[in-house]
C-alpha cells in the first residue's frame, strides 16, 4: 500500500463496509484505547461467533496491509487473520474462501514467526497453523520449535504442529512431557487428547501437578482457558471419548490441595454438572455422569459438613 494511504480512508476503504472501513482507521490510532476498540470492533464485524462472510473476504488484504506495516496491535491483527481462517462456518460466500483470503497472506504470516516480541511470534504461529498448509509451513514451525526459547510460544507451536502433521508432533509429545516447562507439558495433555491417544494414571497424576504450578495457557488462542484449565480439559475430554478419564480427573481434583495456586473448583464443578450427556461419544458416557454426580454431591455434603462444625 503506498505511504499515507492509510490516512486516504475514502480512496483506500471505499469499497468497504462502512463500519468495518471505520473500524480499521480506529486501529491505527495513536490513542490505544481508540485502536484497541477498532480491533474489538473487527472481531465482532468479521468473525464474530465464528461466522465470515462477504465482509470478511473484502477486509482481509486490508488487515494483512495493518500487520505488514505493523500498525496497531500486531499480536492481535495476526490472531483475528487465524481466527478467520479457522472459522468454517460462511454466510454467503464459498465454502473455504474465508481461509483461502488469509492463505493469500501466508508469505507474510511466515515471516513474523521470527519476530523479537514473544507475542507476536505466538499469535503468528496460530494464524500460520490456521492456513492448514503443511507443505508451505510445517518446516517453517519446526524451524522455530528448534530454536523458540519462550515457554508460551512453545507450547502453542506444539498445538499448531499437532495440527498440521500429527505423527510428526506424537514422537515431539514425549519429549515434551518429560523435559518442558509446565505451559509445554500442559499443552501435551491436550493435544494427546485431541489426538486419541491413551490416558493413563501417570496423565492425570501429571495434569494435577501442573495445576498446582501457576504457569497455564494463558492467552493462547488454542484452548478456551476463560474459567480455568481444568474445566477446559474436562469439556474436552468429556466431549471427545474420554468420559470416564475426565470424571477420575475432576474427582480427584477435589481433594488436591493447589496451594497457593488454587484454581476454581467451583466452576469446573459447575460446568460438568452441566455438561451434555449426548455430548459424550465414548462408552460408559452414562455411567460415568452418575459417577461424576454422585462425587460432585459428595463433595458439597463434605464441604457442608465441614462449614457447620
Amino acid at each position: 500500500m503506498p505511504e499515507g494511504s492509510f490516512h486516504d480512508a475514502e480512496r483506500v476503504y471505499g469499497p468497504l463496509d462502512e463500519e468495518v472501513r471505520e473500524c480499521l482507521i480506529n486501529v491505527q490510532s495513536v490513542d490505544p484505547s481508540v485502536s484497541e476498540d477498532g480491533i474489538y470492533g473487527l472481531y465482532e464485524l468479521l468473525v464474530g461467533g465464528r461466522v465470515v462472510g462477504p465482509i470478511t473476504l473484502a477486509a482481509v488484504p486490508y488487515v494483512a496491509d495493518l500487520v505488514e506495516e505493523e500498525v496497531g496491535d500486531l499480536s492481535e491483527l495476526l490472531r483475528l487473520l487465524g481466527a478467520i481462517a479457522d472459522s468454517n462456518d460462511e454466510v454467503g460466500i464459498p465454502e473455504g474462501s474465508a481461509r483461502a483470503a488469509v492463505v493469500n497472506e501466508l508469505p507474510l504470516l511466515l515471516h513474523f514467526l521470527e519476530h523479537q516480541a514473544a507475542e507476536v511470534r505466538r499469535q503468528a504461529v496460530y494464524a500460520v497453523a490456521q492456513c492448514r498448509q503443511p507443505e508451505g509451513s510445517i518446516h517453517a514451525l519446526l524451524a522455530r520449535w528448534d530454536t523458540e526459547q519462550e515457554d508460551a510460544v512453545r507450547a502453542d507451536l506444539l498445538f499448531a504442529l499437532a495440527l498440521l502433521d500429527s505423527e510428526r508432533t506424537i514422537a515431539l509429545l514425549t519429549n515434551a512431557n518429560s523435559h518442558e516447562a509446565t505451559p509445554v507439558r500442559m499443552a501435551a495433555h491436550f493435544i494427546g487428547i485431541d489426538l486419541g491417544l491413551p490416558w493413563k494414571a501417570k496423565s492425570r497424576d501429571d495434569m494435577l501437578a501442573l495445576l498446582q504450578v501457576g504457569e497455564r495457557l494463558d492467552g493462547s488462542p488454542w484452548v478456551d482457558m476463560y474459567e480455568g484449565p481444568l474445566q477446559a480439559l474436562v469439556e474436552r475430554m468429556w466431549t471427545q471419548g474420554y468420559a470416564d478419564a475426565a470424571v477420575d480427573l475432576l474427582t480427584r481434583a477435589l481433594v488436591t490441595d493447589f496451594g497457593d495456586h488454587q484454581i476454581d473448583l467451583d466452576i469446573a464443578i459447575e460446568s460438568a454438572l452441566n455438561l451434555d450427556e449426548d455430548d459424550d461419544t465414548g462408552a460408559g458416557g452414562s455411567n460415568a455422569r452418575t459417577s461424576m454426580l454422585i462425587a460432585l454431591q459428595r463433595r458439597v455434603d463434605s464441604s457442608s459438613a465441614t462449614t457447620t462444625e
